[in-house]
This record gives structure tokens, C-alpha cells and sequence, in this order.
């Protein structure tokens, strides 16, 4: 059911049977529980208020969940259980709740030391535009510049390929693997549910990191579970329930395989192995491998491959070249998966050969020599490489990236360039080379080389920068350096500038790039001018004068105040290289003073 936010929703399940059974609904998201009470009005015109569920009566069929008011929170899968003294049945439904492009929400920070901020009710995979604005009791300031985020998604996250089996008259034995559309970094762990037939609520059990679980049961004969991943924002993602018939006898998994090993071949990566052959009358027979293969770095691109029993090796073909593989085998009979053997990691280097005019297979290169990798400016570096001394080259590959991030970039120079320079790269970074050569399609041994980027100014200024007084004569300044991806190196240095607010520039002075503060100090009243001259004239009165000598700050301005009996009672404020100043409109035989 599809639902605009702040719309009314309503979710409806049919019963049937006499008595007519107890209904539950229950929210798969949060785990909120929705079921009759004494608060719940019985009427046959299902009239019900928000998160209340209305029966009908005994004689119809039906139970609805009404919401006055739909938000973001509501979406997601809600469970309808039917319970009577037979037994129980449930059915889900899925209510989505449309955002509002017109939707604008506005959260405040009341706590001014406070930098961060938890947003909440936002809908799964949307992308979100946030920007942050400064206020006091007079109002805001303007906006930040917008940055855009997308929110994870909620679809696909169940685990993959769940098994359960009775081992025996006690224990039951759990299998799954992580979903693939979520990084692991984002899940939490496991909620393992479980249930006799009889009962009415699941037990929980909570696991953090394992993909399998043994737990004792009781006596009942059969059992249900379920189990959910557990994200990191605290959405719940189950499985489908599971039935466990138990067994009188116990069922053991296979024995694992034994001497598991990979070989890199022309064409393919080969895996072998030999079956054991421990006999063991509790075991079913043995009904295959089940093989598991991936790079290392990218556990988005997993493969999986079941053979048969009497299978004791397999060609892993399509890989990537110059890739490390992970790769996995375990034995499974009809209860359940043996323990996994996993082969030393693989790197593949070779594609399928292509034969050349005499018909005869094309020789992969050797690696290329005497390579080395030297900063150009802050954003290039330049490459360069001789050719290597066995095979035929016609073509490079070379491929860059920062290790540990998501920026691999990737070039093809045909032979025999031996030189290219990588731009556009990110400033005092480290960057790992890989150059491949090529014969036609047959590729030969990489060579990995490492440099650097040059260091350069930094992209930001200090941050938190803050003036405050100790005292009648010492002001203290202090900062944080820029950020570590934008100070662009070692900061060797801070310019520190005092100006007057609007007007010119003061004084200008560095310290070492380890100091986060800086005093000033003697900032007492400056001395009265030196060398004052007047000249009266019949209207006016001019000024002149010289700089304080010896303050030990700089001068910041003058003030030419004058007025027949008070002082000040017209004040002029200069700029501190103003030498000379006219008083005019006076009346004649006046008496005016003073300056500061």
C-alpha cells in the first residue's frame, strides 16, 4: 500500500473461524506491537484512532490497523498474526509513505558549543540537501552551502541463503551469509528468533559477528526460526520463518575437504582438493561442494558454485586480472554445510592466450623494469619504465590509486610509450602504481611502484579562530589548524594580521606552524601626539602633528575632538596616517580645545 506522508493509512487482514482468532500486528521495523484492548472500540463500522486496531464481530471477518497520520517512520512491513487454540498463521503487508518534495524540516542546536546534530524520520535511500545557519536573538544569518546526502537503503539487507537443520535431539545447527546490498562496517550483528509450534512469542538471541550458531532446544518435536540483520541506524531486516523437524538419532555436516589448493594456470585459476573418507554412520551421504570465490578488496563481487559429490577440482575462469582472490570450499550433505576450508589468497595474472600468426601461444611479458615514479607539483606525478626484457610488449596498463580509498583511476599506452603523468591527482597524498604490460591479450607481471604528491599551501584557513582579553593590556589569539585533507602538508608556518575593522592593515608578523596561539602584549593607552602645531585663522583651526614615539603597538587611529566649554562635543576619528586636520565653521574670538 502506497501512502502520502501526513495522509491516513489503512491496513486491513482477513480472518476466518469460529471463535473468530485473536489478531496481532506487529511492525517489522521497530518491533511495535499493535492489539486489542479495553481502550479499542468494537463498532462494525471500524471506527478506530491512530495506531488502534478495530474487530469486527464474531460472525464477520476482518481486522484493520488505522493511522490518522502517516510519517516516515511508519513505513515498512507489518505482520498480521491470526492465533487460535489450533494453531497460528500470519501474512505481511508493506506500507510505503511517499515523501514530500515540498517537505522542508528545520531542526535547531540550542547548545552553541554543540557542532553535530542527529537527523531523524529521514526515508531510506533519498538524497537529502542540508545546510546550516547561525542564529542569535536577532535573527539568522545566511545559509551555508548545501551539501548533498544519500541515505542508505532498507531493500535487500535480509541475510542470504539461510539453512537450518536439527543435529540431533537437542542442538540445532544455523547457517546465512551477510546481504550483499550493505558494507558490513554497517551491520550491527544478527537477531536470531525462535519458536516451539505451540508457542505464541519468539525467543531472541542476539549474535555480533558469526554467520553460524549452535543452540540447545527442548523437547518439542518442531520448531521455527527466523533470522534478522541488524543495521547500525537499528533497522530489522528478517528472514523467512524456517520449520525444524527434529530428529530422534544425530545428524552431523560432512567432514570438510582436505588439501584444498589453487593454482594459477594460462587460462583460469584451478582449485583441487580430496574428499575425506571417514566413515561415520551418523552423516548423510555426502552430496557436493559448495565453493566460494571473490577478491579480497571488494566483497560486493562474491561468486558461488555447487558440484557435484565426486568433483575434485574446479577452473575458476573470468577473473580479474592483477586481482587478489579469497576462495572458500566446504562439503554439504542434506543437513547441513561442513566448515570452510579456505586456499592460501591467489592473485590472478594471466587471460586466455591469443595465438599469434605461427600459431603458436603468445609468451606473457616479464615485468617491466627500472620503473620509478617522481612528483611533478602538488596534483602530477610522472611515470616512467624500460621494457621488460622477455616477451613481446604491445601494449601498458597502468593503474593508480591512494591505498585504502575508492579512486583507482587507469590508463592503456600503447608500446612502446614508456612515460605518462598522472594529473589531477590530490595533494601530499601517497599513490600506488601498478604497470602491466601486454602481448596482444595476454597479459604479463605487473610491477608495483609508490609516490607522492608534493606538498602545497593549504585549500582552507584556520579553523576556530577566537580573540579574547586577559587583561587591560594583553590580548590572546588562538586557532586549529585547517583540516587534514586540506592543510595539503605540514603547516611550517601562521601570518598573523592586525588591521583595523574596514580600513587598512596595521601589522603583519609570522609564527612557527607548531604554535595554536599568540599573546599581544603592552596594548596600553598610547602616548599623546608628538610635535602639535595650531594655526588660527579667522574661521577655522588647523592641525598638525607626529606620531607617538615608542608605544610598542601600532597606532590604530586619532580623535580630534573640540567645543567651546566641553570637550568633545564634536569628535572627528582619523586613520593613523593622518597628519593634518582643518576645524572650520567656528565663530570668531572662540575659545576650542583638545585632541587625543
Amino acid at each position: 500500500m502506497e501512502v502520502m506522508e501526513g495522509r491516513p493509512a489503512r491496513l486491513m487482514c482477513s480472518v476466518s473461524g469460529s471463535p473468530l482468532p485473536t489478531v496481532v500486528w506487529t511492525h517489522q521495523d521497530t518491533g511495535s506491537v499493535f492489539e486489542p484492548s479495553d481502550k479499542v472500540e468494537h463498532t462494525r463500522e471500524f471506527q478506530s484512532t491512530n495506531r488502534d486496531i478495530s474487530n469486527r464481530r464474531q460472525d464477520e471477518t476482518g481486522v484493520f490497523l488505522d493511522f490518522s497520520s502517516t510519517s516516515l517512520s511508519l513505513a515498512g512491513n507489518y505482520t498480521c498474526t491470526a492465533r487460535s487454540e489450533v494453531g497460528s498463521s500470519e501474512r505481511q503487508a508493506l506500507l510505503q509513505v511517499e515523501f514530500r518534495e515540498d517537505h522542508i524540516a528545520n531542526a535547531q542546536v540550542r547548545d552553541t558549543r554543540s557542532k553535530k546534530i542527529e537527523l531523524s524520520s529521514l526515508r531510506p535511500n533519498q538524497t537529502y540537501a542540508i545546510s546550516v545557519r547561525a542564529g542569535n536573538s536577532y535573527g539568522f544569518g545566511d545559509a551555508s552551502p548545501e551539501i548533498k546526502v544519500q541515505t542508505l537503503t532498507n531493500e535487500g539487507l535480509q541475510p542470504a541463503n539461510v539453512s537450518a537443520v536439527a543435529l540431533n535431539s537437542s542442538i540445532i545447527q544455523l547457517d546465512w551469509e551477510s546481504p550483499k546490498n550493505i558494507d558490513r562496517i554497517y551491520i550491527l550483528g544478527y537477531n536470531i528468533y525462535y519458536k516451539r509450534e505451540s508457542d505464541t512469542q519468539e525467543e531472541m538471541l542476539f549474535i555480533e559477528g558469526n554467520r553460524n550458531k549452535q543452540f540447545l532446544i527442548g523437547r518439542d518435536e518442531t520448531y521455527y526460526l527466523r533470522i534478522a540483520t541488524l543495521t547500525t541506524w537499528g533497522y530489522e531486516a528478517p528472514s523467512e520463518w524456517i520449520r525444524i523437524q527434529k530428529h530422534p538419532q544425530e545428524l552431523l555436516p560432512p567432514v570438510p575437504p582436505r588439501d584444498v589448493k589453487a593454482v594459477t594456470m594460462l587460462e583460469s585459476v584451478r582449485v583441487t582438493w580430496q574428499s575425506s573418507s571417514e566413515p561415520d554412520t551418523r552423516k548423510s551421504p555426502l552430496l557436493g561442494y559448495h565453493i566460494v570465490y571473490g577478491p579480497a578488496d571488494d566483497p560486493s563481487e562474491i561468486n558461488r558454485v555447487d558440484l557435484g559429490a565426486n568433483a575434485v577440482q574446479f577452473a575458476i575462469r573470468g577473473l580479474k586480472p592483477s586481482t587478489k582472490y579469497i576462495i572458500s570450499i566446504r562439503a554439504f550433505n542434506k543437513y547441513s554445510m561442513s566448515d570452510p576450508v579456505y586456499s592460501p589468497s591467489i592473485t590472478a595474472l594471466l587471460h586466455p592466450p591469443v595465438l599469434s600468426r605461427s600459431s603458436h601461444a603468445a609468451l606473457p611479458p616479464s615485468t617491466v623494469i627500472n620503473a620509478t615514479a617522481v612528483a611533478l607539483s602538488p596534483t602530477e606525478i610522472h611515470v616512467h619504465w624500460e621494457t621488460p626484457t622477455r616477451g613481446h610488449v604491445t601494449k601498458y596498463q597502468l593503474r593508480y590509486w591512494r591505498p585504502g580509498k575508492r579512486d583507482k583511476q587507469s590508463a592503456w599506452l600503447k608500446a612502446p610509450t614508456t612515460d605518462y603523468v598522472a594529473g589531477s591527482l590530490m595533494k601530499f597524498s601517497s599513490y600506488r602504481f601498478e604497470i602491466i604490460p601486454y602481448s596482444g591479450d595476454v597479459i604479463g607481471e605487473g610491477s608495483v611502484i609508490f609516490a607522492d604528491t608534493l606538498s602545497s599551501r593549504p585549500d582552507t584557513p584556520p579553523r576556530k579562530v577566537q580573540a579574547r582579553p586577559l587583561n587591560s593590556t594583553h590580548l590572546v589569539v588562538t586557532w586549529e589548524e585547517p583540516s587534514e585533507h586540506t592543510k595539503n602538508g605540514v603547516v611550517t608556518g601562521y601570518k598573523i594580521i592586525m588591521k583595523m575593522k574596514k580600513g587598512p592593515r596595521l601589522a603583519k608578523f609570522g609564527v612557527d606552524g607548531g604554535r595554536r596561539n599568540y599573546t599581544f602584549k603592552t596594548m596600553r593607552q598610547p602616548q599623546n601626539p608628538e610635535n602639535l602645531h595650531v594655526n588660527v585663522s579667522a574661521y577655522a583651526i588647523t592641525l598638525s602633528w607626529s606620531p607617538p614615539n615608542n608605544i610598542g603597538v601600532p597606532v590604530l587611529g586619532y580623535i580630534v575632538g573640540h567645543g567651546r566649554y566641553i570637550p568633545e562635543v564634536y569628535r572627528s576619528i582619523l586613520g593613523p596616517s593622518v597628519r593634518e586636520f582643518t576645524i572650520t565653521d567656528l565663530s570668531k574670538k572662540r575659545c576650542f580645545s583638545s585632541m587625543d
